[in-house]
């Protein structure tokens, strides 16, 4: 595997998490069983279920933006040779896009 198709595949998942993401952050999807976050409370009701999805959309949209860029990154980074060191970056790289989402508190609603 070299650093072309590495990066390459880095920004692809990074634009699909992107391209998925926007649509629940302009609220453009309906409460539905297939598409969105799909929790109880975001079930319980139409205010819950676009608040819950814009917070969670945005925040995959922001991984997804970092994704693209560690990918377009890597493609430079010309030293990174070896499976052991390709796969520690991959690792990395999707440890920081989840952990933006991770630590995000849903907001109790009253």
């Amino acid at each position: 595997m070299n650093n072309g198709f590495l990066s390459f595949f880095i920004c692809m998942i990074g634009l699909i998490a992107l391209l998925a993401a926007l649509p629940l952050y302009f609220q453009k999807i309906r409460p539905n069983g297939v598409y969105g976050i799909r929790v109880p409370k975001a079930l319980e009701s139409e205010e819950a279920w676009y608040s819950i999805n814009k917070l969670a959309g945005g925040k995959i949209a922001v991984g997804g933006c970092i994704m693209m860029t560690s990918g377009l990154l890597l493609l430079f980074l010309r030293q990174i040779v070896g499976k052991e060191n390709q796969a520690l970056v991959i690792m990395m790289v999707m440890t920081l896009a989840v952990l933006g989402g991770a630590v995000t508190r849903i907001p109790r609603s009253s």
